[in-house]
C-alpha cells in the first residue's frame, strides 16, 4: 500500500470525511490517505475465526475485540491504521460511538502478499510506539504459520513462532487457541520447516 506520489496531503478532518465514504477504506499515514486493498476469502475467514474465539473467551472481562472496521490511532505520529484484529482492555476505548481506539493490548495482522512487507516492517515500527501494546501477532494466509512478538521492554521484543501442533498463546489476554480454531475452513498447508531458524529476540532499530 504505497502512497500515490500525486496525492496531496490532507488534514485529519479531511481524512475522516474521505474515510466516511463506504466505497473504500483508507489509512492515514503522515498526512496522506492510503487506500487499502481488498483481501482474499481465506484472509477474511482467518480474521473472523480469531475474532469469534476471542469474543467467546473475553465476554466476561473488560477486554473488547475489534475487527478491521475500527481504526487504531498512533498518537505520537497522528497516524491511523486498520489492523485485522485489535483487542483493547482500556475502558477509555469502550465508547461505542468512537471511530478509533488508542490503547490496544494486542494487534493481529493476517498476512497477504500485498501487505506482508509493510506489516512486518513499517507498520510494526509504528505499532511499537503504542505504550499499551504487549503483543503483535502475524498470521499467514498462505500456509499455517503464526508468529508473535511480545514486549519485554520499551525497545526489546521477544519473538516466538508456532507450528500447527502447538497451541498459540496470547499471553496478554490469557487466551490459547489451536491452529484448527484459527484456520477453521481455510484449507492451506502447514509449514513446519519455517521453524528451523527461529529468532529468539527482536530489538527495534
Amino acid at each position: 500500500m504505497a502512497i500515490d506520489p500525486k496525492a496531496r496531503k490532507m488534514t485529519v478532518e479531511e481524512y475522516f470525511e474521505l474515510d466516511g465514504d463506504p466505497s473504500a477504506k483508507y489509512e492515514y499515514i503522515d498526512g496522506y490517505a492510503v487506500v487499502m486493498s481488498g483481501g482474499s476469502v481465506g484472509h477474511a475467514r482467518i480474521a473472523k475465526n480469531i475474532v469469534r474465539k476471542f469474543d467467546d473467551h473475553l465476554q466476561e472481562g473488560p477486554c473488547q475485540t475489534h475487527t478491521s472496521d475500527v481504526k487504531v490511532l498512533i498518537a505520537t505520529r497522528g497516524n491511523y491504521f486498520y489492523p485485522d484484529v485489535a483487542v483493547s482492555c482500556d475502558p477509555n476505548d469502550n465508547d461505542i460511538n468512537a471511530q478509533f481506539v488508542r490503547s490496544p493490548r494486542l494487534i493481529i495482522e493476517v498476512l497477504s502478499p500485498s501487505t506482508e512487507s509493510k506489516d512486518r516492517d513499517a507498520k510494526f515500527q509504528q505499532y511499537q510506539m503504542l505504550p499499551s501494546l504487549q503483543e503483535y501477532v502475524l498470521v499467514s494466509a498462505r500456509y499455517q504459520f503464526i508468529e508473535c512478538y511480545r514486549r519485554q521492554s520499551d525497545e526489546t521484543w521477544l519473538y516466538q513462532a508456532y507450528r500447527p501442533d502447538q497451541l498459540v498463546e496470547f499471553k496478554s489476554l490469557n487466551v490459547q487457541l489451536a491452529f484448527a480454531e484459527i484456520y477453521a475452513n481455510v484449507p492451506i498447508p502447514a509449514k513446519f520447516d519455517l521453524l528451523k531458524e527461529m529468532r529468539e529476540e527482536y530489538t527495534t532499530l
